[in-house]
């Protein structure tokens, strides 16, 4: 091999190493990214479970409160 060959083949080489740092870098940023939409994702998750949950007991709430309250008028009147 000559030295002109080997110069050729050592810049080959770097130019490979740099991209595979320019590639490696993108795979962080990507990453990065990926947990920052994991943990949006989980966030909206929480907030729609704590909707779900009041929105199956707010009728049980307003039912209960509805009904004490015609008690109270019914008991009112009964005395």
């Amino acid at each position: 091999m000559t030295t002109l060959e080997a110069e050729k083949l050592k810049a080959e080489i770097n130019l490979m190493l740099a991209q595979m740092q320019k590639i490696n870098a993108e795979m962080q940023k990507m990453n990065a990214e990926t947990q920052k939409i994991n943990a949006e994702t989980e966030k909206v998750q929480k907030e729609s479970m704590k909707l779900i949950k009041e929105t199956v007991y707010y009728p049980l709430v307003v039912g209960a409160g509805a009904f004490a309250a015609v008690y109270a008028v019914i008991k009112l009147f009964m005395h």
